[in-house]
């Protein structure tokens, strides 16, 4: 992860006075993440509150919002939902930049794997809430709807073609190369899969589509000091079947979260649920693949990112191919049984 960037102080100031009617006392820089477009810091104001700002230099997701608002509003306390504007929108641009505002979450840790069976419990009552709210018809128009087609494939071709074509003198390009050429084979099996599998759900009848988190791993289910369960990082809102978030609990996207006692947990406070293997394996493929192609791009094509930044995404990508990494996942995911 790398750090966020420091913002212009006149800016900084500027933007929350016009945004909140707010005056920064005090900011600190977070850990990144693997979002390039947006950098985070703790704010600290002079009216005594601690927020969580996230800078985005792309453009705003609105569903990634106006949903989270509204599902907050519905009773579903445990979204992190972002604070509105003295205008009373959801983020507030200045400088070319969105800003955007959040209650700070003081000693938040992700959700530990071999405890906590409470907490397990309550993410799993959370996610069945989640996959049982409907949406107004204007708020479901934001999002995109699944469609079983891989996202990554075309951007693994490109990367496989100016690999093939072009030399990277630097040591962290270059290694990021010969890790590719490496495990080309098995990272070409998986884009293959996920295609298949892909065009197996589209041959089924349509389903039911319903709204997913679509990312909620570790990073993103957070227990406080108090012990209070979070749901953040919206920004990959879909309609989809619920195998999208449900990938993450059974089974999971690596060999250490959730320990096997925490997918009963989480299944009780889930409750009954058909899980369909084939979408199972087929979201465990493209997965694989989205993370394979964005930790190379970070590497090969980010003409901002820092060493440090192209390092740790070499580590990371390397990390897909280990031997409970999520390539191995991802092909040994039987799609016709559980």
């Amino acid at each position: 992860m790398r750090e966020a960037a420091p913002l212009p102080a006149a800016e900084l100031a500027a933007a929350l006075a016009a945004g909140w009617g707010l005056a920064p006392a005090a900011v600190g820089d977070l850990p990144q993440g693997y979002d390039y477009a947006a950098s985070v810091y703790r704010l600290s104001a002079t009216d005594g509150g601690d927020y969580f700002l996230k800078v985005r230099t792309d453009p705003v997701n609105e569903g990634a919002l106006a949903v989270p608002a509204y599902l907050h509003a519905q009773g579903l306390s445990e979204v992190l939902a972002p604070l509105p504007t003295l205008t009373g929108a959801l983020w507030h641009p200045h400088a070319g930049r969105a800003y955007l505002l959040y209650p700070f979450i003081e000693g938040a840790s992700p959700l530990p794997s071999g405890a906590a069976a409470d907490q397990w419990r309550r993410f799993g009552a959370l996610l069945r809430r989640l996959h049982t709210t409907g949406l107004p018809p204007h708020l479901a128009a934001l999002l995109p709807r699944e469609t079983f087609t891989p996202v990554a494939t075309a951007r693994i071709a490109k990367l496989d073609a100016l690999i093939a074509m072009q030399t990277f003198a630097e040591p962290v390009r270059g290694g990021l190369v010969a890790a590719w050429q490496a495990h080309r084979a098995a990272l070409l099996a998986v884009t293959a899969r996920a295609e298949e599998l892909g065009r197996r759900l589209r041959a089924a009848p349509p389903p039911a589509l319903c709204l997913c988190h679509a990312d909620p791993h570790w990073s993103n289910v957070l227990v406080d000091a108090a012990g209070r369960l979070w749901l953040v990082d919206w920004d990959d809102l879909l309609l989809a079947v619920p195998e999208r978030d449900l990938m993450f609990v059974i089974g999971g996207i690596s060999g250490d979260w959730p320990a096997p006692a925490d997918t009963a947990h989480f299944m009780q406070g889930y409750g009954p649920a058909a899980v369909d293997p084939l979408a199972l394996a087929y979201y465990r493929a493209d997965w694989a693949g989205q993370d394979i192609a964005a930790f190379a791009e970070q590497v090969l094509l980010a003409p901002d990112q820092t060493e440090a930044g192209r390092q740790d995404a070499r580590r990371l990508f390397l990390g897909q191919f280990d031997p409970d990494g999520m390539v191995a996942i991802a092909l040994g995911s039987d799609p016709d049984h559980a």
